[in-house]
């Protein structure tokens, strides 16, 4: 699972970063790092971040994250 991006483009703002920041104990500029990437299953989707998140743009925390689809190499 990883972030919508609309959900990122919503909390990419310095108030919002720090405040992620805060819940999961990293600096604000390694969560702008973490949504540049939007890796899966990264540190924005743990559940403390994932809170945070919600309260800002007002969404439920299961409409925050989205699957990713890894291909299996052959």
């Amino acid at each position: 699972m990883k972030i919508k991006q609309t959900i990122l483009d919503q909390v990419n703002n310095p108030k919002a970063r720090t405040k992620i920041a805060m819940a999961i104990n990293q600096g604000e500029q390694s969560i702008w790092l973490l949504m540049k990437d939007n890796k899966p299953n990264s540190s924005l989707t743990k559940y403390a971040a994932l809170r945070v998140i919600s309260e800002e743009v007002g969404v439920a925390i299961e409409d925050i994250l989205e699957p990713v689809i890894e291909l299996e190499k052959a």
